[in-house]
């Protein structure tokens, strides 16, 4: 066995000594020595083999920079010198902060942001007041480090462990509906159009397709190659060929499943010629040949066989081709972002009388601002190091096509054979309702353990589990955002969510990019599990306590990195503490914070309604004082709008059309509250009437699903709604009604405004027609706009 990994694809440079042994390798070696291995479960133990390749080369990389650490950090900047095991956890931070941007230890780029984070992790090391200080002082010896001894030596590791290939399922599943597909194949006829009439106003005839990750994007490329295939050839004018883009080559790309959905694999190992054999400086001229060689061939496989009018090229794992490049010009050394991406749009304005092109390229990890460059600057005032002396570079026109990012997919399996199961947990029920990729595994049972680990260290953007993802603000962001979405962000900040969490893209242009995180039980019940600080994972991935999160919650707002969607962060704030404090009741139902005892969603609504009006806390201490753990998103602030609000136990619920009539009695411990996560839902009727709060289908959807959301901004009467199931009914399925939330920033709230704003909402519920509906009137003490 040692001899077939030690010798498996080592003539293409991809090997067990590099880190780059992939899991197809592990699955041939189970192939190779069926005796051994049990072939019924080859996928679940190449993955198994796979991760703990992965842990082994960590853990060598690890220490290999332990060694510079251990060497480079002066003994005089502690303030308690720390143990070896002290120094492996440095090592540990160092390895992981900031690695996914490029800019790493490994490289010499180091920066002293990087260092002062040490410093703020490490604080019992090193003194926190002079943590400027100490930074710049560690800065220096590394930059002093570097320059003496060359970089630390790095096994080539890919980016993030993937535990499902690229072509998953692709298949073998079927469509639920063919919206997507439509949309897609409207954008590549736009393209054709506008192109093909008027060349001179664009840069080339493409566009992006991006999306994160276990979205369909793949799915939806594959499908729309089928729809053309499926065309009577006497109208088939237009081929699609998937193009499978690779750092390196893997295992045979013609054998397994890639070569079910991938028509072509470019593998720019084989186009990037290199000047020596540093694998430093690329030979512009020739890679430039090599690719463009690559690409024609593309071209003439296609016409040789049916001599098409249009070809669609869709490159997929694109984000390969925007790798920073060296490149020699007049005997100096320049870089260029985007080289090769840069090489295949001139490739495509080439003009071809026997087939027109149309491109697309999508990847999760794409950048969307250098896909979105607008044309290469005038050589001749040359000042960035994008900027390159080839004519062949510089485009006609200056005009982009509009990202495509359209993804009606979550919750598309909820309505397959066998994807909810019926007897699972709540939780296990949830899953289908959510990302499409989760639902598969789910259904598969394949959303294992070690899987959810990889997701949450995504979430974390960790490459294994640490703790340096407190000090990591997109970490933070995607934590949180995942659970009450926190807003808006700076484009760089959004494409990172998209590129390296699990941020949904809603908008994009050449200056902006607008995310949402959509209903995703798999995500939000990690996130959900990381504000409990007596949750653990992976053995390093530790939770942390309510407080905290509010604290970096604030933080998050007051340094300008997020901006709430309406302007105030109050119902941001609201809907935390209603989360966190289902959570404090949650947690009761799951005592071990194991993950795989953490399944039941559903909460007792008067339970739920005591701890918010009581500030989160749960117990009566010695003096007589509720007492324990307090989510204090807006417990500081409840003033005496806090105390005018009725306990559960006083409320009682209305079905008739009189404001004088008789209450009906319910029996308020079947009334349950089942959300983990708050989305946005802009459907604007909601400013007019309250009809669809009488759908059960509607309101059944969203309790299991185990959201609730915020309303669009400027409605009049609503901010926040979560659905509410009663249990005591005849019907089999419960009774779903709507508990519907008005949120006032306000310093201080009157009585007679208070009534005012509960008649308002009684109101509406009742000329909407509702048989049943809680509205709840909550003020956020502050008047202070974010």
């Amino acid at each position: 066995m040692a001899s077939f990994v030690l010798d498996f694809n080592e003539d293409e440079g991809e090997s067990f000594h590099n880190g780059t042994f992939q899991r197809v390798g592990f699955r041939l070696l189970c192939s190779m020595f069926p005796e051994h291995f049990d072939k019924d479960k080859m996928d679940e133990i190449s993955l198994q083999l796979h991760n703990a390749y992965q842990d082994f080369i960590a853990n060598i990389q690890n220490d290999t920079i332990l060694r510079y650490i251990v060497t480079m950090i002066p003994k005089e900047v502690f303030k308690k010198e720390p143990s070896l095991s002290d120094m492996k956890n440095m090592a540990s931070f160092v390895l992981d902060f900031n690695e996914d941007e490029g800019e790493s230890f490994h490289n010499g780029t180091f920066q002293r942001g990087g260092f002062k984070a040490l410093c703020s992790e490490f604080r019992e090391h090193f003194d926190r007041s002079l943590s400027k200080e100490i930074a710049l002082q560690l800065h220096n010896a590394y930059k002093d480090f570097i320059s003496k001894n060359g970089q630390p030596e790095k096994t080539n590791t890919s980016q993030e462990r993937q535990f499902v290939g690229i072509a998953y399922q692709i298949p073998e599943s079927e469509m639920s509906h063919s919206f997507d597909v439509e949309y897609f194949a409207k954008a590549v006829s736009h393209v054709f159009t506008k192109y093909y009439t008027t060349p001179g106003d664009y840069v080339a005839p493409y566009f992006v397709f991006v999306q994160s990750s276990g979205m369909g994007k793949t799915k939806i490329l594959y499908q729309y190659k089928r729809l053309l295939e499926g065309m009577k050839h006497a109208e088939r004018k237009r081929v699609a060929l998937m193009v499978l883009c690779r750092s390196q080559s893997t295992a045979d790309p013609r054998k397994g499943e890639e070569a079910e959905v991938f028509d072509k694999f470019m593998n720019l190992k084989d186009i990037v010629v290199w000047i020596g054999e540093s694998n430093d400086t690329i030979d512009f001229d020739k890679t430039q040949f090599k690719l463009f060689q690559y690409l024609d061939k593309y071209v003439d496989d296609v016409i040789r066989e049916s001599e098409p009018v249009e070809l669609v090229l869709m490159f997929d794992e694109a984000h390969y081709l925007l790798r920073k490049l060296k490149y020699t010009k007049e005997n100096e050394e320049r870089s260029m972002e985007a080289l090769l991406f840069r090489l295949v749009r001139v490739w495509l304005r080439t003009v071809r009388p026997a087939c027109s092109i149309v491109a697309t390229f999508s990847g999760t990890s794409a950048k969307l601002k250098n896909f979105r460059i607008a044309s290469d600057p005038d050589p001749n005032h040359e000042t960035d190091t994008r900027d390159i002396n080839h004519r062949l570079l510089r485009s006609r026109g200056v005009g982009l096509f509009p990202t495509f990012f359209m993804t009606t997919t979550i919750g598309c399996l909820r309505k397959k054979g066998g994807a909810i199961k019926i007897d699972g947990s709540e939780y296990q029920q949830a899953i289908p309702y959510g990302r499409p990729l989760f639902a598969m595994m789910e259904s598969k049972n394949e959303l294992h353990e070690d899987s959810l680990s990889h997701i949450l260290r995504r979430m974390l953007q960790l490459q294994k589990a640490t703790s340096a993802w407190k000090g990591n603000d997109s970490a933070l962001l995607s934590i949180l955002g995942t659970r009450v979405q926190m807003g808006q962000m700076a484009v760089e900040v959004s494409s990172n969510l998209i590129e390296k969490g699990y941020a949904n893209l809603t908008f994009a242009d050449d200056k902006t990019a607008t995310i949402c995180f959509m209903p995703d039980p798999v995500c939000a019940r990690l996130a959900m599990c990381m504000m409990d600080e007596d949750f653990k994972m992976d053995g390093n991935l530790e939770g942390a306590e309510k407080k905290w999160w509010v604290l970096q919650a604030k933080n998050l707002y007051s340094n300008g990195l997020c901006t709430p969607e309406k302007g105030d962060f109050g119902e941001v704030m609201v809907a935390l503490y209603f989360l966190m404090c289902a959570d404090v009741l949650r947690k009761k139902d799951n005592p071990a914070c194991d993950l795989r005892k953490y399944t039941k969603f559903s909460v007792s609504l008067k339970a739920l309604l005591d701890l918010l009006v009581n500030g989160g806390k749960t117990e009566v201490n010695s003096a007589g004082e509720l007492a324990g753990e307090e989510p204090r998103a807006v417990s500081e602030a409840k003033g005496d709008a806090g105390r005018q609000t009725e306990t559960a136990s006083d409320m009682d619920v209305s079905n008739d059309d009189s404001r004088d009539s008789k209450k009906v009695k319910v029996d308020k411990q079947s009334i349950t509250f089942g959300a983990i996560q708050v989305c946005r839902n802009y459907n604007r009727v909601y400013g007019q009437s309250w009809k669809e709060f009488k759908s059960q289908d509607y309101l059944k959807h969203l309790y299991k699903s185990g959201v609730g959301f915020y309303v669009f901004p400027g409605c009049d009467h609503i901010d926040l709604v979560f659905p509410l199931k009663r249990s005591d009914t005849d019907s089999k399925d419960g009774f779903y009604f709507p508990l519907v939330i008005s949120i006032k920033s306000r310093a201080y709230f009157t009585p007679a405004a208070a009534e005012k704003e509960r008649l308002s909402m009684e109101d509406m519920a009742k000329t909407s027609g509702l048989d049943c509906a809680i509205c709840l009137l909550v003020v956020f003490g502050s008047n202070v706009r974010s």
